[in-house]
């Protein structure tokens, strides 16, 4: 617990009520009838039964079985002993480093120990800057994928179509702090752009109407997504390997220098909550500063395409109480690392 304060949240070393080694030290009671008894207002003490509970003098944990520990209501129980902070977090936190340490795994670091965040974060920043490769080709197409309307198939009309990866000729690429916004520019360049007056919408004039048809099936919006990261971070040069048909890894891809990714993809712009599985919450947990939260808008005409990075997104986004881990914040804050595709079409 110690070890994933000071990896995540370093405000928290200090939050904690007892001192660490006191937290260290704690009794465990297991007690399949653990009962708590609450005073009355005047009348007899009102007895209920409880799963958790913790006595501070001498500080000792109670559990109704040792399944409990490692679940939801031990860690608020746990929790409850930081005076600030998000106790959700805390609990989540604690459940994690439970299956850690049943696994008989030990910290590593201390409490002032520095977390490998900001150098890995640099990394991506400049592998993003690199000359970005052509995405990779070839892909073997599905019936599903055969099977939706192309480009010729389609009448002029409102329709909602995916962008390709040749739009994307240019990004700017911007570190949350510490950094300058780089800018790599194509081969478009001097060219003139194309007016967009009297333009069907969906078709060069904008997005097209929500209520317009799909051009496109969710596997290649999926797919694009994919290209796109790789584009953004200049993925070629690391490998960038797809992971998505893989089950319960918790993650959509990886790279060679084992930094995990995990994609929500959106067709326009970003919102500002989005939701992890229980694998992806725990592959986030699980990887600290190799873990990246890539939130990709836009991939649909007419859009800027965006695509926010957020390394230990539970350290640096909010979690919002929900029966799966939701985190907010895409929108509202800055995100560590954020490459922009302007929208070439329109202009």
């Amino acid at each position: 617990m110690m070890e994933w304060v000071a990896r995540h949240d370093r405000e928290l070393t200090h939050a904690n009520s007892v001192p660490w080694d006191s937290f260290a030290r704690a009794r465990v009671a297991i007690d399949p009838n653990l009962q708590l008894e609450l005073p009355g207002m005047g009348v007899a003490p009102i007895v209920i039964t409880a799963r958790a509970h913790i006595s501070r003098d001498p500080l000792t944990f109670y559990f109704a079985d040792t399944n409990v520990i490692g679940d939801d209501e031990a860690g608020l129980v746990i929790a409850s002993l930081f005076q600030r902070g998000d106790r959700m977090k805390l609990s989540l936190a604690w459940s994690h480093c439970w299956s850690k340490a049943a696994k008989g795994e030990v910290a590593t670091i201390g409490i002032e120990e520095d977390a490998a965040d900001t150098s890995s974060l640099e990394d991506l920043f400049q592998q993003a800057k690199g000359a970005a490769p052509r995405v990779r080709k070839n892909r073997i197409s599905t019936k599903s994928d055969r099977n939706m309307p192309t480009l010729d198939d389609v009448p002029p009309q409102a329709v909602r179509r995916l962008k390709t990866v040749q739009q994307l000729d240019e990004k700017t690429v911007a570190l949350s702090e510490g950094q300058a916004p780089f800018r790599s520019e194509g081969r478009r360049r001097g060219l003139l752009r194309e007016t967009t007056s009297n333009k069907i919408p969906g078709v060069g004039n904008g997005p097209a109407p929500a209520a317009s048809p799909l051009a496109y099936s969710p596997k290649q919006k999926e797919d694009l997504a994919l290209d796109v990261l790789q584009l953004a971070i200049n993925g070629e040069a690391a490998k960038l390997r797809d992971y998505r048909h893989l089950r319960g890894v918790g993650a959509d891809a990886r790279d060679k220098l084992m930094r995990y990714f995990e994609i929500k993809a959106f067709y326009g712009s970003v919102p500002d909550d989005v939701t992890l599985t229980a694998n992806e919450a725990d592959q986030a947990l699980k990887q600290n500063g190799k873990f990246f939260l890539a939130v990709i808008g836009g991939l649909e005409q007419g859009y800027e395409t965006v695509v926010k990075i957020f390394p230990d997104p539970f350290r640096t986004l909010a979690i919002k109480e929900d029966s799966s881990v939701r985190l907010s914040g895409v929108t509202r804050r800055k995100a560590p690392l954020e490459i922009r595709f302007p929208d070439l079409q329109g202009k």
